[in-house]
């Protein structure tokens, strides 16, 4: 063989080799966003696991596929490989917590919330981030008084007042203690920001019925059941239609009203 040909091919053979081979696991991991974008779940799924079964795949890699696992229903695929992260001795303390926060989340799935809210007070002990204090201050809202949870949502919106999921808890919180104005008020600016899930526009035409504005939180629903829905959303399609329905009769109700008048 020619030297010269020798020479490159033995380039090319290492720079593959030290350069391209270990990318190939993230070049997996952008395969299965897109796939999952297109709603090809399935299939992104399957690029994701491929990805994981790299040694070197970073675990904060893993700890995202255990998430996306939940988010599409798989609690138990979930779990699995929370665990696998969490039984490395070499994990980042970053990492670490982030793995807690989502198994927090499988704890939610499983029914035991007692205990998804312990998991989640030790991370936001000794980490803070915008994703803790949306998973905590939910759980606060179905687990605590009220006004505990009032206040944590206030924390929380010291911390990044922006976010369309920390004004959504903090504005149920309000909800849940019976401030209606300042809920109504959180709300409409939430509402500016046209936030892409459906507990958003469900709180919000809770809020709204409260206040006995029934044609505006008719159509909030209606944004509401056009929400793409998983297994992490904390409203279903069902419990939309249903007050989607009840809406739509107190507007039938106001307008003979009117009409009779």
């Amino acid at each position: 063989m020619n030297p010269f040909v020798l020479l490159i091919s033995l380039f090319l053979f290492f720079f593959i080799l030290f350069n391209v081979v270990p990318k190939f696991p993230y070049l997996f991991i952008w395969r299965a966003t897109k796939m999952i974008s297109k709603g090809q779940v399935e299939k992104g799924l399957e690029a994701f696991r491929k990805a994981c079964r790299y040694k070197k795949i970073a675990p904060f890699t893993k700890v995202r596929y255990a998430f996306t696992e939940l988010k599409l229903g798989d609690v138990q695929k979930a779990r699995q490989m929370l665990m696998q992260v969490s039984a490395d001795p070499k994990i980042p303390v970053n990492v670490k917590y982030e793995a807690k926060a989502v198994f927090a989340l499988v704890l939610y799935k499983e029914g035991n919330l007692g205990e998804a809210k312990e998991v989640m007070d030790e991370v936001y002990e000794n980490y803070k981030t915008t994703n803790v204090y949306c998973t905590l201050g939910y759980l606060y809202n179905i687990l605590n008084d009220p006004q505990d949870a009032v206040k944590f949502s206030e924390e929380a919106m010291e911390y990044n007042d922006e976010h369309p999921v920390l004004m959504d808890n903090y504005g149920q919180a309000l909800y849940l203690d019976g401030q209606y104005d300042k809920a109504l008020e959180l709300y409409e600016k939430l509402m500016t920001k046209k936030p892409n899930f459906p507990e958003a526009y469900y709180n919000y035409a809770l809020v709204l019925q409260k206040k006995g504005d029934y044609t505006n939180a008719f159509e909030a629903l209606c944004k509401a059941v056009k929400c793409p829905f998983n297994n992490l959303s904390t409203v279903s399609k069902e419990e939309v239609c249903s007050l989607l329905n009840e809406m739509e009769e107190k507007k039938g109700e106001l307008l003979e009203s009117n009409h009779e008048e």
